[in-house]
């Protein structure tokens, strides 16, 4: 048995960096025993290596590519020349209590789905925790939920 009292700490170095008797100086410096992961890597390509083909598409119509993008948003409705949503004015949105409406209704899907199934109807947005911002839902009455209705 030795006579050195272990807690004493002389003739051994404590390997704690916490322990106040920690020598720092007799570390080895991180910096040089780490090799560079990067070293067996091959050299990268020369940047200047486009992964694009440049193509020719002609002579574009700047009048036909807006006739294209009007012709597009008048097939579903939702907008008119004047580029006003026209659609807007036939929906009905409200602010509605998770919990209070949604959770409640025979058309809300079953977890882990957010989604309203009935037809028409849509949850826009989920405005926090406790709130959806839901469209078209005839669930939604003047004095709460409308569920008894459908």
């Amino acid at each position: 048995m030795s006579d050195e009292d272990p807690l004493d700490g002389a003739g051994s170095e404590s390997s704690d960096p916490d322990d106040p008797e920690f020598d720092f100086e007799s570390q080895p410096d991180p910096d040089e025993s780490i090799d560079d992961p990067f070293a067996d890597l091959e050299p990268g390509t020369d940047v200047t290596d486009d992964h694009f083909e440049e193509m020719d598409v002609g002579v574009v119509d700047d009048e036909d590519v807006w006739a294209a993008l009007d012709a597009d948003a008048g097939d579903d409705g939702d907008a008119d020349l004047s580029g006003r949503d026209t659609a807007s004015a036939e929906r009905e949105e409200h602010l509605v209590e998770v919990r209070s409406y949604c959770q409640q209704c025979p058309h809300f899907s079953s977890p882990p789905d957010t989604a309203c199934t009935h037809d028409g109807t849509a949850i826009v947005e989920a405005v926090d925790f406790d709130t959806f911002r839901v469209r078209n839902c005839p669930m939604v009455g003047a004095d709460g939920p409308a569920f008894d209705d459908e």
